[in-house]
């Protein structure tokens, strides 16, 4: 099979395999993250970068030759900022999500809210995320508290200077 794409499809593409294989390596701690079939379709099409007028975005070093973004890729693409986002996003919704179950089995019991219907979970779990989703924007982390702290803990904290808001 043949596809055509032009220069600038293939720029996107670079940054679409750069966040790929982030999101897919990132945490991953069975791999190098230079095997799999994600890493050979990713080297493949790095291995084009010349050929779309892109040379120098990618690079080509070590004992097999594996081709990598250069740092200019690095500064320039939206890649990051992307994951920045992403991350930043994942974060808050699966806090919020986490807490609002937490609440609901500490309300309903854990039986009960896996016999809700999803509709009735969904409209019990509303006043739960909207009490997070006003918290977390107006405060971000900052009035979020591990009741059990560990020895010393709480004495050094309250030497520490505190932020406004952190998120």
């Amino acid at each position: 099979m043949k596809v055509n794409i032009t220069n600038k499809e293939y720029r996107t593409l670079l940054t679409m395999l750069e966040i790929a294989q982030w999101v897919n390596e990132a945490y991953n701690t069975e791999t190098d993250g230079e095997s799999g079939p994600y890493w050979e379709v990713q080297q493949r099409f790095l291995a084009l970068a010349k050929d779309f007028g892109c040379g120098h975005l990618v690079e080509q070093h070590g004992p097999q030759g594996h081709h990598y973004p250069t740092d200019e890729f690095d500064e320039s693409d939206p890649h990051l900022a992307i994951l920045d986002q992403y991350s930043e996003d994942a974060f808050w919704e699966t806090l919020e999500a986490r807490l609002v179950r937490r609440d609901m089995v500490r309300l309903h019991g854990l039986e009960r809210v896996q016999a809700m219907e999803p509709l009735e979970r969904m409209k019990g779990e509303d006043p739960f995320r909207e009490h997070y989703a006003r918290e977390f924007e107006e405060n971000g982390i900052e009035r979020l508290e591990i009741v059990e702290t560990l020895p010393g803990l709480a004495q050094a904290s309250q030497e520490l200077p505190t932020r406004k808001n952190d998120r």
